[in-house]
């Protein structure tokens, strides 16, 4: 790119960045314009109920960008469509007069309409990339980019409709907006296929069990027998730590047995059976149930041979190396939680666990502190965490978010490389001031020993810098930070150069750490507007079940349908199929339940999955069909993964699945809880004839 080409890019940017720190005050404008229009019965007055969502819809699309986790670049191409939207629809608003001739046309109403659903699957989409828990449905680098493309398509299509010549993108946009997305969907795939566990292949499957255990009141825990636990063969000083014993579990490994201090609760329960399934990751410390030792009831845990992270820095040195491994096995295990919509919540050493054989395990997160050990009340917890703890979090009422995760973990990684707590000897009162306005640790390496502990040293200042920035917004990603770590650990962090622990003070650490880096009137008219109700008033009326309620029903199904809404195509489909007011069109619902499947309503793809079933069962049909099945079940469908659960089993009554689907018994049993819990009556019948518990 050329030296002009270049200045021109940086102030399209500049720009865009400029329009975007007026949009929350226009969006204001816009509903004040909307409120003033909507008390008067005129031209307009169609149009309110469409103007009004799509006003909500943007502000989502703004917040789904502030709160974005990755695909960063490509939401905020989306807020620029949203200030598009809301700079046309502001000026409509204000020249409403000189365009009543257009607010008296059927077509304009519609187009209005098909906006709103375009607006809603903007939204829906930028939900899906902008969380690590929903990239998944994306698993191909040009899926994202083909998504992007038609949406942004069928935007300008209906500007193009409604006249909205403000939405006309510039040639230097689209280029802009290309690279911003081909950027983007290169360092997702990358980190998808970087962090890709193999404990865990189906994310969605474990994601969707964990909602579905969240859901319960209470949940009955595995309980390990008393007598399968045995002091170990050869005794150790360090056997008992505080409160936390150790024991042989099977006489075959150790584990650390935990006292539950605080009464148990329902609550609880949930939180350990989900603190159950995380834990299968090998970067989270195993939890493996509830036993009674010595009259009291306990946890059972992994056994990490040498305490926590920072008990470990305490009593030797870290070769850097060896930081780098460390740094990357948190980071992994903080981006496993995240994606089955976990947040850790308490990111220091202290809360690492490190074994024999010097993995880093994550540990007391969150999700566990109703069980905890240690009988604290919640201030105690606050302060204990301050120091690690991000700016806008010291305000107790925010929402803890992944950005206050990120900035936990660049004050964890200071504290790996410094091998000390930070902040030391300072108040909690100076250092929460110190935060809030923007001051942070010394970050000043003092040791020097050879080129590659210099390069590992400026990388990790680097991180730390891009975690720890006072506006969360700047904080770097949870991605491209593993991405980080992950490169350098390539490089410098080869098994044959993981040595291990070093004796305490063996490596020299700048002393000199007492100052802190310090780092905002109408008339009233009327209208020949013919406006459907609305599809929740479709749906209500569909429930009750008469006649004259289902043809109002499908009236309302067929044109939000036409409109190109993904749950009235559903709808639609569905009284096509069971010929309710109209005749029977089997293919047509099949097309209908495919379109929505593909858009992602769950009952679309439990039907389309039937309808192929019912049509044929070629080969080609059988795999569709578990497709569309198993994605019907992995978002939740209690049917379908009961169906899923059959297919497993061998034991489906529908069809005989051994030929296309191998047997797995234990991924059976995992789709059956997944319907029982959510009440589905034949998984818990079925599962009550295996002896299992719900």
């Amino acid at each position: 790119m050329s030296k002009d080409s270049r200045k021109s890019t940086s102030n399209f940017i500049a720009q865009k960045e400029r329009k975007s720190a007026r949009f929350i005050h226009g969006l204001t404008i816009t509903k004040k314009t909307l409120s003033v229009v909507s008390t008067v019965g005129d031209a307009v007055s169609p149009f309110l109920p469409a103007i009004s969502t799509i006003c909500t819809l943007i502000e989502q699309i703004v917040q789904i960008y502030e709160n974005a986790q990755c695909y960063k670049k490509v939401c905020n191409t989306l807020v620029d469509r949203a200030l598009m939207a809301e700079l046309a629809i502001s000026g409509l608003l204000r020249r409403k007069k000189e365009n009543e001739e257009n607010f008296r046309k059927q077509g304009f109403y519609i187009a209005f309409e098909k906006f709103a659903v375009v607006m809603e699957k903007i939204r829906d989409f930028a939900i899906d990339v902008s969380q690590i828990s929903g990239v998944r449905k994306y698993v191909e680098a040009n899926s994202v980019q083909e998504r992007f493309k038609l949406l942004t398509s069928e935007f300008e299509e209906c500007m193009k409709d409604l006249h909205f010549t403000l939405a006309v993108e510039s040639e230097e946009q689209r280029i802009i907006d290309q690279r911003s997305l081909k950027e983007d969907v290169n360092y997702i795939m990358e980190y998808l296929r970087k962090i890709n566990d193999a404990h865990y292949k189906d994310m969605a499957l474990l994601h969707q069990e964990i909602l579905s255990i969240k859901s319960q009141t209470n949940v009955k825990l595995k309980e390990i027998d008393s007598k399968q636990l045995s002091d170990p063969l050869i005794g150790k000083s360090d056997d008992r730590r505080g409160s936390v014993i150790k024991k042989l579990l099977r006489r075959t490994f150790d584990v650390a047995c935990k006292p539950i201090v605080l009464q148990k609760s329902g609550k609880s329960n949930v939180n350990l059976a989900i603190l159950e399934k995380v834990s299968d990751s090998p970067n989270i410390l195993r939890f493996y149930g509830l036993s009674i030792v010595d009259n009291h009831e306990v946890m059972i845990f992994e056994w990490a041979e040498l305490g926590n992270l920072k008990e470990v820095y305490e009593k030797h040195d870290i070769p850097w190396p060896r930081k780098v491994q460390m740094a990357l096995d948190i980071c992994r295990g903080i981006a496993f939680l995240h994606e089955v919509g976990v947040f850790h919540h308490d990111i220091r050493c202290q809360n690492v666990m490190i074994t024999r054989n010097l993995e880093s395990k994550l540990f007391n997160f969150e999700l566990s502190r109703e069980v905890n050990a240690h009988s604290v009340d919640i201030t105690d917890k606050f302060m204990s965490c301050l120091f690690w703890m991000a700016p806008e979090k010291l305000n107790r009422d925010n929402p803890y978010n992944h950005k206050c995760e990120i900035f936990s973990f660049g004050m964890l990684l200071w504290e790996l490389c410094f091998e000390k707590v930070p902040y030391k000897g300072k108040t909690t009162e100076y250092v929460g001031k110190h935060i809030l306005n923007g001051g942070r640790e010394v970050l000043k390496f003092n040791y020097r020993k050879g080129d590659d502990v210099i390069e590992i040293q400026k990388e990790f200042a680097k991180i730390i810098k891009q975690a720890w920035a006072q506006d969360p917004n700047e904080r770097i990603s949870l991605p491209l930070l593993f991405l980080s770590l992950e490169t350098l650990c390539a490089k410098y962090a080869k098994p044959e150069s993981l040595c291990g622990l070093l004796p305490d003070k063996s490596l020299v650490y700048d002393e000199d750490d007492d100052d802190f880096d310090c780092m905002t009137e109408f008339e009233d008219l009327t209208n020949e507007i013919d406006a459907p109700i609305t599809l929740d008033e479709g749906i209500e009326l569909h429930m009750k079940r008469d006649d004259e309620s289902r043809k109002k029903a499908w009236e309302c199904f067929s044109k939000h349908a036409d409109l190109g809404n993904p749950k009235a195509k559903y709808w639609k489909g569905y009284y096509l199929w069971q010929g309710y007011c109209v005749e029977k069109d089997m293919v047509k619902a099949q097309m209908l339940f495919k379109e929505s499947a593909d858009e992602g309503i769950v009952d679309g793809q439990l039907r389309y999955a039937f309808a192929i079933f019912k049509k044929t069962m070629d080969p080609a049909g059988k795999k569709e069909f578990v497709e569309y099945l198993q994605r019907a079940a992995n978002n939740g469908n209690a049917a379908a993964a009961f169906q899923m659960a059959m297919l497993y089993f061998h034991r489906s009554k529908s069809i005989d699945s051994s030929e296309f689907v191998e047997k797995d018994s234990e991924l059976g049993i995992k789709y059956l809880s997944i319907a029982a819990r959510n009440k589905f009556a034949k998984a818990i019948e079925e599962m009550r004839n295996m002896g299992l518990d719900i």
